[in-house]
């Protein structure tokens, strides 16, 4: 839930590359990219172009220079864009886990290895740094990597003999960028794979490029989220479909906006545990949506694999006559970092250990937060709120930690169709 700084970046991951692509499944057919340490604003001017393009992020997750299965990639959520008509403000949202550069080992690794050695010969390209990695034959692992100077004419990597049959591939740094990447001349050996285990292997020649296509590792591809809009009620406007992170607030992954109900398909990222996808109806066609007026359905939080998702069904329906909501802003005295988040939970119940009916997170609050619940029936409410240090509790204790501030609000009796406003302070503790 929480905005890292730019050290906090460094501690987790390497740079990143931000990627416009005339095919989304293609990473070596690149219009124009631009690296960053960390993450933060860009801008290029690009001439006219009919056609679309695929705006992506790729996170070098795991630190290691090389663009590869480890690493994290987001797309934009509203791929494809449409260049030349108007200046574009595109917004690219990316996470990475705390050990995606992983933790100390089990120990000295002293299984057998195996020592590849040889040549680089450069086919039409310029001297630059090389990467040498090893990656098994199927190129579902990428390691045991090592780093040459430009104009080396000399390679050797050792790997592991339980690697199994071993492609050794070769990254030329043509564009200087620091980063090994698809989109680089690459090439492998000319008697890839290699058999381990019996014994080292001298005078394998590595040609950059050697004129075929390789199998590269690469950043889990994303998958197609894909299904049916119902909706009885419809009359006229369009049919907003989102996949988000947790909740319609959470980060959005993929949008499309339909015509009508009927089939929509989203493109989402693989392996992303706790999303959502979910669509509302707006009548006006103007982007638009009220949640107290305007039907919706939301299915999740479920986890996406590497396959598609196919036969999803959003029936939206009509939110119920006379709801109302409860707002406001909550004001943070203690200091919060950008990794902290203020947790706010809503109660239906005059019991003070009474479980909430719903809940919400607020990522790097700073100094304030505006929270919302909408769509609620005519009830006697309160909101209860907390600043979680470090985002580490979970929702479902539903209780902070005894260094953690909280505030809220009394008992708020919401009328039929009433939009309530309340503010309250999360103190610090004395």
């Amino acid at each position: 839930g929480g905005v890292l700084s730019p050290d906090e970046w460094t501690d987790r991951s390497g740079a990143l590359v931000v990627y416009l692509l005339p095919n989304p499944d293609d990473l070596t057919d690149v219009f124009w990219k631009t690296t960053m340490p960390t993450p933060g604003t860009f801008a290029t001017d690009l001439p006219s172009l009919s056609g679309p393009l695929y705006a992506t992020v790729i996170a070098d997750c795991d630190g290691n220079s090389i663009i590869g299965n480890e690493d994290v990639r987001r797309d934009y959520a509203s791929n494809p864009v449409q260049i030349g008509a108007m200046d574009l403000d595109l917004v690219l949202e990316i996470e990475v886990p705390e050990d995606c550069r992983g933790g100390g080992g089990g120990g000295p690794d002293e299984s057998p290895t195996t020592t590849i050695s040889g040549p680089v010969t450069l086919m039409n390209v310029a001297p630059a740094p090389i990467a040498i990695t090893a990656s098994s034959e199927a190129s579902g692992h990428m390691g045991w990597w090592r780093f040459l100077d430009a104009g080396a004419t000399e390679y050797s990597v050792t790997v592991r003999d339980y690697n199994g049959p071993t492609n050794i591939v070769g990254y030329h740094d043509g564009d200087g960028n620091g980063l090994f990447e698809p989109s680089d001349n690459t090439g492998g050996l000319t008697s890839n794979p290699v058999v381990l285990g019996i014994g080292d292997i001298e005078g394998a020649e590595l040609l950059i490029p050697d004129g075929e296509p390789l199998d590269l590792s690469l950043p889990e591809p994303p998958v197609t989220l894909a299904g049916d809009v119902v909706f009885d009620g419809y009359t006229s406007g369009d049919i907003l479909v989102r996949a988000s992170a947790g909740s319609q607030g959470g980060q959005l992954y993929a949008s499309q906006t339909l015509p009508g109900p009927g089939p929509f398909s989203l493109t989402v990222p693989a392996q992303v545990q706790g999303m959502v996808v979910w669509a509302v109806e707006d009548p006006e066609a103007d982007g638009a949506w009220n949640p107290n007026v305007d039907a919706s359905d939301l299915v999740g939080p479920f986890n996406t694999t590497v396959v598609d998702e196919i036969g999803v069904t959003l029936d939206l329906e009509e939110p119920p006559v006379g709801a109302g909501s409860l707002s406001g802003t909550i004001t943070v005295e203690p200091a919060s970092g950008p990794n902290d988040r203020v947790l706010v939970l809503l109660i239906d119940s005059p019991d003070p250990g009474a479980p909430p009916i719903a809940s919400v997170a607020y990522g790097n609050p700073g100094g304030s937060v505006e929270y919302a619940f909408t769509g609620l029936d005519p009830d006697t409410y309160s909101v209860r709120a907390w600043l979680d240090y470090d985002s580490d509790l979970s929702l479902d204790l539903f209780a902070p930690q005894p260094d953690e501030a909280t505030g809220g609000t009394g008992g708020v009796l919401l009328a039929p169709g009433a939009d309530v406003v309340e503010d309250f302070t999360i103190e610090a503790i004395p």
